[in-house]
């Protein structure tokens, strides 16, 4: 997808706001594949203890998607993520989970946290920033296992009949072979026979004309 292209290098290329340019580090890019309806984890560490999060897009539909406080007792979710993400955070380590994933959720995504540092609080982007790509739900040929068992009894029903159907077509094709060989031979025979009976029919008659 050309947009993937283009929010793989805008993501690379933008710092964000919360840091001044003088102060910023390089960011590393991680992109996130995913179907319809999956879920995935967007893991985000800081140097420093966690005091708010945000959890932005930042590219295609630039939106605060969550904000937390109080190390995650207190959450607000943008309307169109309305019960499906859930926070974990330990050792200045944040964990949030999309879920119930949609097309539309395609975006690049970042994390910005209030942070106590020893001069105080500041604002600052994590290292990571996030690339999630939604796709449609790939078609499953079974929709059980149930479906599985059926196909490879049938399929294993088509493979005897098939030998069997060969095994009774070569048996059948040996007997008229040999039948054929066997009438063969007693055309040979019989002709033989005849050949004898006419020879010696000539030999009586060149006696009697003797």
């Amino acid at each position: 997808m050309l947009w993937i292209l283009s929010a793989y290098f805008l993501l690379l290329h933008s710092p964000g706001n919360a840091e001044p340019k003088e102060k910023m580090v390089s960011q590393e890019l991680m992109v996130l594949i995913a179907e319809e309806g999956q879920s995935i984890n967007l893991t985000c560490k800081f140097m420093h203890t966690i005091e708010g999060l945000y959890l932005k897009r930042t590219f295609a539909k630039p939106t605060d998607v969550l904000f937390i406080t109080y190390h995650g007792k207190n959450k607000k979710e943008d309307s169109a993520y309305k019960n499906r993400t859930e926070y974990f955070e330990v050792n200045n380590t944040a964990t949030i989970t999309l879920k119930q994933l949609k097309e539309n959720d395609s975006d690049g995504y970042m994390c910005t946290a209030t942070l106590t540092t020893d001069t105080g609080l500041k604002l600052k982007n994590s290292p990571v920033k996030f690339l999630l790509v939604v796709k449609a739900p790939s078609e499953k040929n079974f929709e059980s296992p149930w479906m599985l068992y059926i196909f490879i009894s049938v399929l294993m029903l088509l493979v005897f009949m098939l030998g069997s159907y060969i095994i009774y077509h070569a048996d059948i094709k040996k007997c008229f072979q040999q039948g054929h060989a066997k009438k063969r031979q007693n055309f040979i025979y019989e002709d033989m026979t005849y050949s004898l009976r006419c020879q010696n029919t000539e030999n009586k008659k060149n006696q009697y004309a003797m």
